[in-house]
């Protein structure tokens, strides 16, 4: 089920008394900020947790490609981190600060090849149905959320801020299904562009939905 978010920013105001000069007062200090003469008050500039996440977001959005040695650690340390909880009797992974992983979907991210050739064959097929009907499929697959948060699942490996895209297998799948003809929308630029959303996580910490943020952003 899909939730919305309306992003709003509250803030306090105390009506000027009669005959004053209007003020704005910051709740951060005692300092007094005056209107620029001539300035429109609908374009004052972001600040507080929304100025944080718009610098935050322009940091990723100038994200490039993650480092090959890195992605490869962090794949290997997703299958041994896989492998150790199914020897155990596991579920579910325990990242840093409470963070909860499905283990199916670190084994998926510890595969050292894709495995989604029956899949991509499929869908390519169903594709190709629909079209002669005169409809269009677009997939739009979700982002793991330890690709989105890999510093959670893997915090030993210290994957650097922001961060790059370490799903290169996944990305070769999306490949193969552009390469049938297949309409794809890939969600996982955005997803780490805004990680660090001011309204909060775009996962549930304690599960693998998209929190209600990470629905606004899909």
């Amino acid at each position: 089920m899909l939730a919305s978010t309306v992003m709003r920013i509250n803030s306090r105001r105390t009506p000027p008394a009669a005959g004053r000069r209007t003020a704005t007062r910051s709740t951060a200090s005692t300092t007094r900020v005056r209107p620029v003469e001539g300035a429109d008050p609908r374009k004052r500039r972001p600040r507080g947790p929304a100025a944080s996440w718009l610098l935050l977001t322009a940091a990723m959005a100038c994200a490039g490609p993650a480092d090959p040695e890195l992605v490869e650690r962090f794949r290997v340390a997703c299958g041994r981190l896989a492998a150790e909880a199914a020897a155990a009797g596991e579920e579910v992974l325990t990242g840093s600060d409470g963070w909860l992983f499905a283990v199916d979907e670190a084994a998926a991210l510890g595969a050292a090849a894709p495995r989604a050739g029956t899949a991509v064959a499929a869908i390519a097929s169903a594709a190709e149905r629909l079209r002669r009907d005169g409809i269009e499929l677009i997939v739009a697959p979700v982002p793991p959320k330890g690709i989105v948060y890999p510093d959670r699942l893997a915090p030993d490996l210290d994957v650097p801020i922001p961060v790059r895209r370490l799903d290169a297998t996944l990305q070769a799948v999306y490949d193969d299904l552009r390469a049938q003809g297949v309409r794809l929308v890939d969600l996982t630029p955005a997803f780490l562009r805004d990680r660090f959303h001011h309204e909060g996580p775009l996962y549930c910490r304690q599960d693998s939905h998209w929190s209600g943020v990470g629905c606004v952003v899909a």
